[in-house]
């Protein structure tokens, strides 16, 4: 009897077991992974709605947006720094307000005072400040006096002598550089104009730059040969202002004098 009791209870336990594990495979695998997605499309919706307002300046309706897109994903934080910018923005918006209206205000009040004058000043001015009569201003009759002395004391504007226009310079023209460029036949004929038959050397400085120059002319046509050393070691060798090599100076410039 107990024998039997066991196995009716352990079929019923197998049985029980049995339908919980076709349940669960009945259970769709993907449903939580919809879920995710269908609350993502609508976060991205309303996200992107609030960005426009965000970019039209209409930062209000943008934090009200982005607070509801916070609240379909809470953990966005591209979303959370958004309206934390909103908030600064909206605080420099509301302070700038408030110096504006205090400037206006202050403003109002300093054109009031220009204005209105205070009783006081206008007697002041009234009684005290002497009134420059003109020839208009004066009736036909004054008792004690006659219109002759009226007349005689009318206040007559000086005339003003109109100013003389001031000479304009003459502009001088600008003199021309007649000196050739260099590395041209007409600078060649100009070295020949410039220094006697043969060779000629020069050494002087330029700056932190030393410079040995000599020039061979033959009949109407000269040459010039340089050779330049910088302060840092450096040389450079150039005729007629073209760059040349250590060997053609030295080929060239040998006949020079010692």
């Amino acid at each position: 009897m107990k024998t039997n009791i066991i196995f009716l209870c352990t079929a019923l336990f197998m049985v029980f077991q049995l339908d919980a594990l076709s349940q669960r495979k009945k259970k769709n695998p993907y449903e939580g992974y919809w879920e995710q997605q269908e609350k993502q499309e609508q976060f991205d919706k309303v996200a992107k709605e609030a960005h426009l307002l965000f970019q039209d300046k209409k930062f209000v309706q943008a934090k009200n947006r982005y607070q509801t897109a916070l609240n379909i994903i809470p953990t966005d934080q591209r979303v959370i720094a958004k309206i934390r910018d909103i908030n600064l923005l909206l605080e420099k918006r509301k302070q700038r307000e408030i110096q504006e209206n205090v400037e206006i205000e202050d403003h109002s009040d300093t054109i009031h005072q220009q204005e209105v004058p205070d009783t006081l000043t206008l007697y002041l001015i009234e009684t005290k400040s002497p009134e420059v009569q003109t020839e208009d201003t004066f009736p036909d009759s004054v008792p004690g006096k006659t219109i002759e002395f009226i007349e005689k004391s009318v206040i007559k504007t000086p005339k003003v002598a109109p100013k003389k226009p001031m000479p304009k310079k003459a502009i001088q023209p600008k003199t021309k550089n007649t000196k050739p460029t260099k590395n041209t036949e007409s600078y060649r004929k100009h070295l020949a104009t410039e220094y006697k038959s043969g060779w000629t050397e020069e050494k002087y400085n330029k700056g932190k730059k030393e410079i040995i120059k000599r020039v061979f002319v033959q009949e109407k046509y000269g040459e010039e040969y340089l050779m330049v050393k910088h302060h840092y070691g450096a040389v450079y060798y150039f005729k007629n202002g073209a760059s040349i090599s250590y060997a053609t100076w030295i080929a060239e410039t040998e006949k020079k004098p010692k």
